[in-house]
């Protein structure tokens, strides 16, 4: 049909094929019928939109699939979000995500790469995940859920706890990939500014919270930076996270300058 969206552009090289997306062949079976999969197992993936799956009869006498829309969404929307298998599926793809985006990069992150890598077909990631944004911005929450230390109830050695779990970050779980990606993106991309700002904030957050027990307004904010700047500065100029021996000594000048020393 001519108000179909293709996405590649391979020729339909029989007389007839079933046009449905990125589906793999289980999830073919389950749309249009395992007889009609067998008969043409090499039917083309040639049509696919964001927000619909085509199914096209280009041959009505050998097809047994009328020409309709199906939503991407329905396996979304029939299931709970709570559901296991939904779930599971989420952070299988969300996992992929960030582990492509520290390794190679945000334009790194396509649904076809993310797809081959997770074991998941792109019509399933479309159908979570329209948007390629959406995608990123859920992959960006799901990063942010790494767990901080337990708080002790003690202000220094809890910043300190925080410090040090932030600098490990920044080298186990290429947070430094992370941090400048976004700080790349947001100046050129809109979408991301909010994606930035809600991923820095969450990460800031229990530090900011046990500053509270010694300092607030500009103080606070002004200790915060001081103690995250020195881990991000170390990090990403000089290739290192601070030693426990500059971080000691970093905690004792921003608590004796707030008078707790």
């Amino acid at each position: 049909p001519e108000n179909s969206a293709f996405h590649n552009d391979q020729d339909l090289d029989e007389p007839f094929a079933v046009v449905i997306g990125f589906y793999t062949l289980r999830e073919r079976e389950r749309l249009v019928g395992k007889k009609c999969c067998a008969r043409y197992p090499k039917a083309p993936t040639v049509g696919l939109s964001t927000k619909y799956l085509l199914l096209y009869s280009l041959h009505a006498s050998e097809t047994m699939v009328q020409n309709s829309e199906v939503t991407m969404n329905a396996h979304v929307k029939s299931g709970k979000a709570d559901d296991p298998s939904v779930v599971r599926t989420r952070n299988d793809v969300l996992a992929e995500a960030i582990n492509i985006l520290v390794n190679d990069g945000w334009d790194a992150v396509t649904y076809a790469r993310v797809a081959a890598q997770s074991g998941y077909s792109r019509a399933t990631i479309y159908a979570h995940w329209p948007e390629r944004i959406d995608l990123m911005r859920d992959a960006f929450t799901r990063y942010e859920q790494t767990p901080h230390p337990e708080k002790s109830g003690d202000p220094e050695a809890d910043l300190r706890a925080e410090v040090i779990s932030f600098s490990r970050a920044m080298v186990e779980f290429r947070l430094e990939r992370v941090l400048a990606t976004l700080a790349e993106r947001s100046q050129t991309t809109p979408e991301v500014i909010g994606i930035r700002d809600s991923f820095v904030a969450t990460g800031e957050r229990p530090m900011r919270e046990t500053l509270l027990a010694v300092a607030s307004g500009p103080a606070q904010e002004a200790a915060l930076l001081m103690l995250c700047g020195m881990v991000t500065h170390s990090v990403l100029l000089h290739g290192k996270p601070p030693t426990t021996e500059v971080v000691d000594s970093a905690l004792e000048i921003v608590l004796s300058g707030l008078g707790q020393h």
